[in-house]
């Protein structure tokens, strides 16, 4: 989710959700909606993320963690 969030902010496309369950290594498809909305929620409840302003756009609020996970990202 957040090296999503990282690379392009967008998490509920059918792309994205695709490429999250390659990267968990499931059956792509596998991955809801719900699960990500519930997975926004948890993030946004610990401040680790934050809205950008437009419907379904999320950003990493800690820059330093940002760039942590631009470096560390295997996607």
């Amino acid at each position: 989710m957040l090296t999503q969030i990282a690379e392009s902010a967008k998490v509920y496309g059918t792309a994205h959700r695709a490429n999250m369950d390659h990267y968990l290594g499931i059956p792509t498809g596998t991955t809801k909606i719900s699960t990500v909305q519930q997975s926004i929620r948890r993030l946004m409840g610990r401040g680790v993320i934050a809205n950008s302003g437009e419907s379904g756009l999320y950003s990493i609020e800690d820059p330093t963690f940002l760039a942590w996970i631009r470096k560390n990202e295997k996607i």
